[in-house]
């Protein structure tokens, strides 16, 4: 993963949260970014993420 958008109707909770990634990125951390919304698109729903990622070309099968 190159970049996440993390998009969370509470910051200050996503915060303390946000420290369980570090159990999943140990070095070259993905650049991101928070963005606080006032809902998403489901009323139970509090955090929303997007992620971008790239596949190395000697890893890349592509579809035939």
């Amino acid at each position: 993963m190159v970049k996440r958008t993390t998009f969370t109707t509470d910051v200050e909770e996503f915060r303390k949260a946000n420290e369980i990634r570090y159990e999943y990125f140990k070095s070259d951390y993905p650049t991101g970014s928070l963005i606080g919304v006032k809902r998403l698109a489901h009323p139970d729903l509090m955090v929303e993420i997007e992620a971008m990622a790239v596949i190395p070309a000697d890893r890349f099968k592509p579809v035939e």
